[in-house]
């Protein structure tokens, strides 16, 4: 929290001009922030908006604010309607791709509308030059399309990272090409590409959570054999151990059932 405050604060002292009175009225709304009065801190910086600030403070004050909502106020919409303001402000790029990180962020962590989030992340992967951060900006759009059950456009983004090996997601796509696959009841699909992917991740955590996935489709397919295999080899290995055992009970009971 003293990080964000003195984030905050560098941003809304920083290169702008305004008068001692304005200045007064940050340093109080700071304070709230700091004594985690935020609804009182909120009110200051829009009383602050409505003495007509310069452009510069304006888009600072509508920053605070959407950092305010969305990380203080569990307030995402409301965080999203000041973030979007800035753009309208301010031609800057730097804080109009600010901006859109911080909405993008918003709209597929917090208020899950992943439509928003996909037009977003259309328009940060798309920046001429290519932003630092394009790689994530890739990915986030195949996730809030995979989330967003539009599994065609999710596949078409996760095949292109899949053929950069220097992408910083390269092996996670592999894991998501397999949940589209999965999601579409394409179980052999899915299995080939989660073998691609554990051949490259090497998390053991994330490989337990795709051999279990992995377990699930041998299930559904009635490939009972395999799936007791997979799921017997991370027995001692998932976190929640009672799933594996009734998985496995289930299994050795049907296969059971087969022989009779």
């Amino acid at each position: 929290m003293k990080i964000f405050l003195t984030f905050l604060t560098l941003i809304l002292f920083t290169a702008c001009d305004f008068s001692s009175s304005l200045h007064k009225e940050i340093v109080r709304a700071q304070k709230k922030i700091s004594q985690q009065q935020y609804d009182a801190a909120a009110i200051i910086y829009e009383n602050i908006l409505k003495k007509n600030p310069s452009p510069q403070l304006k888009v600072k004050i509508y920053y605070q604010l959407g950092k305010i909502y969305s990380v203080n106020l569990a307030n995402g919409e409301k965080a999203i309607e000041f973030l979007g303001l800035i753009e309208k402000e301010i031609e800057d790029p730097l804080w109009i791709v600010k901006s859109k990180e911080e909405i993008g962020e918003i709209s597929f962590s917090i208020t899950k509308n992943y439509s928003k989030a996909i037009d977003v992340y259309q328009i940060l992967a798309s920046f001429t030059p290519k932003l630092s951060k394009q790689d994530f900006y890739q990915f986030r759009l195949g996730q809030s399309y995979f989330q967003n059950n539009d599994y065609n456009n999710a596949r078409k983004i996760f095949m292109g990272i899949s053929n950069e090996v220097s992408n910083e997601y390269y092996k996670d796509s592999f894991y998501y090409l397999g949940l589209c696959s999965f999601q579409e009841k394409k179980w052999k699909s899915a299995i080939n590409y989660w073998r691609d992917y554990l051949l490259r991740e090497d998390r053991p955590d994330l490989i337990i959570e795709a051999k279990f996935l992995m377990a699930n489709a041998y299930e559904t397919m009635e490939e009972l054999q395999m799936a007791y295999d997979i799921y017997y080899s991370i027995l001692g290995q998932y976190p929640n151990p009672e799933v594996i055992k009734n998985r496995l009970k289930s299994l050795y009971a049907r296969h059971t059932a087969r022989k009779r």
